[in-house]
């Protein structure tokens, strides 16, 4: 999970709020102008697990990311139309595996929240399994992270352990000699803070976690 800062919402949005009575969520038929809006803010990753987000159709013709509303539309009808309570998330589901809004529905999380910088990155740690976990054990964390969010289903670990094998792969090909500083791994998590042509690259916070994990080892390897 990456923390999440927003930005104004699309005029057009702003426009139907102030100007049509009765507004409402399902009435506002630009949704494109609020997914474009999402994955620019966001860096074209999912707000909940980080898989790549596009307005590229999967197989279901639908596009591959959801508005999500992180204070649900049921239990908080007056926040629907608020674009600060929006994100851009995957279609939540791996052959048949419900994560993300799609494990979420109309729960509310009981303590992370990609919109605040404390409890989303600062309360997230990792494993090199590829797992996500409590920094502190914290049972209401652990809860958003493997119940109401299941972030620890067997694809979303292959996919992170992935994504950081590629990214081991690429380091090691630029420095092959295993001379390796603390500079080196500076650089290597400033390229994965940082977005590349409005995009961070999928799964960075684990990347980043792990060349933090290696800076403090007393031998890298």
């Amino acid at each position: 999970m990456k923390y999440i800062q927003k930005e104004k919402a699309p005029l057009s949005l702003r426009t139907y709020r102030e100007t049509t009575p009765n507004a409402s969520y399902n009435g506002f038929s630009d949704k494109k102008v609020i997914r474009e809006a999402l994955l620019k803010e966001q860096g074209h990753i999912c707000a909940y697990c980080m898989r790549r987000i596009s307005l590229d159709l999967n197989n279901y013709h639908k596009p591959k990311i959801e508005i999500e509303h992180y204070l649900s539309q049921d239990n908080f009808p007056n926040k629907t139309l608020n674009y600060q309570n929006m994100l851009g998330v995957c279609n939540g589901n791996l052959s048949g595996i419900s994560h993300c809004d799609k494990s979420k529905d109309n729960k509310s999380l009981k303590t992370l929240n990609p919109l605040k910088f404390k409890t989303s990155e600062q309360l997230i740690n990792y494993k090199l399994n590829g797992e996500i976990v409590s920094k502190s054990n914290n049972s209401d964390v652990e809860e958003d992270i493997n119940i109401i969010l299941n972030l620890n289903n067997e694809q979303l670990i292959q996919y992170r352990k992935d994504a950081l094998d590629k990214a081991k792969k690429d380091f090691i090909k630029r420095n092959p000699k295993k001379q390796w500083t603390k500079k080196m791994f500076d650089n290597e998590i400033e390229k994965y803070k940082s977005k590349k042509k409005e995009k961070y690259k999928p799964f960075c916070q684990y990347v980043i976690w792990y060349f933090e994990y290696l800076k403090n080892m007393s031998k890298y390897q």
